[in-house]
């Protein structure tokens, strides 16, 4: 998608001076985004904590043999 926006150029330097090979505004703000979405699926699973509930038995499932696919 095309857009155009307005960046703070200084926050572009900051990050700059972590990663030094992140390469163009566009990757950069790929980059931002990708991290958004996986700190967003963090979040939902946060909140699942304690609302799932897991059925097995962990011991039979230590002791089976892995057969490969």
């Amino acid at each position: 998608m095309k857009m155009n926006i307005e960046i703070d150029e200084t926050q572009i330097k900051k990050i700059r001076t972590f990663q030094k090979d992140i390469g163009s505004i566009e990757d950069i703000i790929d980059l931002a985004l990708t991290e958004y979405l996986k700190s967003l699926h963090r979040d939902n699973l946060i909140q699942l904590r304690g609302k799932v509930e897991w059925e097995g038995n962990l011991d039979d499932m230590r002791t089976q043999d892995i057969t490969e696919f």
